[in-house]
């Protein structure tokens, strides 16, 4: 396993793949990443899925967002993540139970 400040240039590289919509760069980057940093999952997991989703790849940003949510279920972000990939793939009444789930948690947000 490598270091916490090379994870931190890899994550940056990350982040400036997908600013500048490289996403197939970032993908195969954050893809390897989640081998080597297994403590980091939640976060490269929304990460690739956020990517995924870019590339329109719902089915595949689902599975990371969903486990995700399921590493970290506390964390809000990742039932927005699989709520926005629900409804890209037409299940809306799934999105709208992780959306309330979600204001449960979060009045605010």
């Amino acid at each position: 396993m490598k270091n916490k400040l090379t994870f931190e240039r890899e994550y940056a590289n990350l982040k400036s793949l997908f600013t500048t919509r490289s996403f197939e760069t970032a993908e195969n980057l954050v893809t390897r990443m989640l081998k080597d940093y297994t403590v980091f999952d939640y976060d490269l997991l929304l990460k690739r899925a956020r990517i995924r989703q870019c590339l329109m790849r719902y089915e595949d940003a689902l599975v990371d967002s969903s486990l995700a949510l399921s590493v970290s279920p506390e964390l809000s972000d990742a039932y927005l993540v699989v709520s926005d990939c629900l409804i890209a793939t037409q299940r809306l009444s799934e999105a709208a139970k992780l959306l309330e789930i979600m204001h449960l948690k979060e009045p605010n947000n």
